[in-house]
């Protein structure tokens, strides 16, 4: 059943769903789609309206939801920006001025302690009643070399002036323009510019998870391994990031003594519950005793076997032993940290019975890297904008890509997600990452030209949905397979359509 007999109609609603009045004509002038995202951008008019512009400029940030006339969904985002002319000038508000959750990063000019120039970033301030109306928009500012009291005025003017988007003037030619012309601008439009809500990943920064943990401070102190009953084993705790990661090697500062004929090993544990390695390898090591140096304590790599998925924000162990017995003349000695430097973990030695904290408290010097699987890393990275606006994020395929993170500060988060979709997925084919109707964040895996059913496009530009249908008003073969002729099969990114012809306008890979 058809709505009207416009081409195309557009409803808007609050952030919580709310059906919005508007009074006047709500005209559709133009839509696209993109294969990375869905919903790209939508051109509306709002014609003939009363009130001034400050008025329909209350719209930004309102829900849009797009129909055929046949009422099928076709487009979903929100509203970004609105402009109005009137008279010899015009206004206009954009949410690409709005900024309510605020830090600055700074090289601090004041010394603290032994050191000068450390790099700072202040903490995040927040505009709350901002970030409930329009959502949370963070930005991180580069303040350069300043004094604290610098970076938190930095930080609190910016956002006191960012939270709510002011209006912009643009002024014409005014004085010797044609009156009837300044009259017509006077009449004209509301013009709101809408975004599909992929492009709300853009809002928000994201730490990547650090590739390296441990602790790489200075030596002080050594543990002995292997040389009697008391020290059989010793292990040192660590949390995960917030993300499953893989271990895939640990590095160690150890040596031997004597001349040790079995192997150093080091295993990975969970945490039991109470505190302690649960006994359990999850995976393990090992080195000749032999292949060790007998002098200082150089970084020595072990490369886990099978290492599993670890859960993000959870206790393990990496658990150190001998493979053969206990000899006090041939043993192994670690390097420890007696300055405790690390104070995300726990060193701890076995006896043959029980775990117990070294007499002299120190931590181990240690790092272990980790890689992680691309779409594990889309999920934690879009996992900020659940319920703001996402519903859900789903991922549909496993990329089987693996990476080490390479940024130690904030990215934003679609800069980060793209260069992970970029790299696809072990079977060489491509990633995408789209907003359905729903709201849920879909990421999902393009399908190869044989594999998909193909539109088709004729030598006389008639377009057609595979199995040759006529394809309705705002349907588009965006994200998909399109043949032309005897042609091979070309991988459609873009669409857009623009009244009056609505004539699609395809863009290929």
């Amino acid at each position: 059943m058809e709505l009207n007999q416009k081409p195309f109609q557009a409803f808007l609603s609050s952030r919580e769903g709310t059906p919005l009045f508007v009074p006047g004509c709500l005209r559709v002038r133009t839509l696209s789609w993109k294969a990375q995202g869905g919903c790209e951008r939508a051109l509306l008019d709002l014609e003939n309206v009363p009130g001034s512009f400050s008025q329909w400029a209350e719209l930004i940030g309102k829900s849009v939801r797009i129909y055929n006339r046949f009422g099928s969904l076709v487009w979903w985002g929100y509203v970004q920006s609105a402009a109005r002319g009137e008279g010899a000038y015009a206004l206009s508000r954009s949410l690409d001025d709005l900024a309510n959750r605020v830090a600055v990063s700074y090289t601090e000019l004041q010394p603290q302690g032994e050191n000068f120039g450390v790099a700072k970033r202040t903490e995040w301030a927040e505009d709350v009643r901002s970030a409930a109306v329009y959502g949370q928009k963070d930005m991180l500012l580069e303040g350069g070399l300043m004094a604290e009291s610098s970076a938190l005025q930095l930080r609190d003017l910016t956002l006191a002036r960012l939270a709510e988007p002011t209006a912009r003037l643009s002024l014409f030619a005014g004085a010797k323009e044609d009156p009837g012309r300044r009259a017509e601008r006077t009449r004209a439009a509301v013009r709101l510019e809408c975004l599909g809500w992929y492009a709300r990943l853009g809002w928000r920064v994201y730490q990547p998870p650090t590739g390296v943990l441990g602790n790489a401070s200075a030596q002080q102190g050594s543990q002995s391994l292997g040389n009697t009953s008391s020290f059989q084993r010793a292990a040192q705790s660590f949390t995960t990031d917030g993300s499953a990661a893989v271990p895939v090697q640990v590095q160690v500062r150890v040596r031997r003594y004597g001349s040790p004929t079995d192997s150093l090993k080091i295993a990975l544990q969970a945490d039991n519950g109470s505190g302690i390695p649960s006994g359990v390898d999850l995976s393990s090591a090992a080195i000749l005793g032999s292949a060790l140096a007998s002098e200082a304590y150089p970084w020595t790599d072990l490369t886990f076997t099978a290492p599993p998925q670890l859960l993000a924000n959870t206790s393990y162990w990496l658990v150190l032993s001998r493979t053969g017995s206990v000899s006090a003349a041939n043993y192994y000695l670690l390097a420890v940290d007696e300055k405790l430097s690390y104070p995300e973990g726990t060193f701890k030695t076995y006896n043959g019975s029980v775990w117990t904290a070294r007499s002299v408290p120190a931590d181990l010097v240690f790092k272990l890297s980790s890689v992680w699987e691309s779409t594990d890393l889309l999920l934690d990275a879009a996992g900020l904008f659940l319920n703001d606006p996402y519903s859900r994020v789903s991922v549909e395929c496993e990329s089987g890509v693996y990476l080490t993170p390479t940024s130690d500060g904030l990215l934003p988060a679609d800069r980060f997600a793209q260069s992970l979709l970029d790299l696809g997925t072990e079977r060489l084919t491509s990633l995408v990452c789209a907003v359905n109707p729903q709201l849920a964040l879909v990421i999902s895996e393009c399908p190869a030209a044989h594999e998909a059913e193909n539109w088709t496009l004729s030598p006389e530009a008639g377009l057609q949905k595979p199995g040759g249908e006529r394809f309705l008003p705002g349907e588009h073969p965006v994200g998909t397979w399109l043949r032309c002729g005897e042609n091979a099969p070309v991988f459609i990114t873009r669409v857009q359509i623009s009244a009056p012809d609505w004539t699609p306008r395809l863009e290929s890979a």
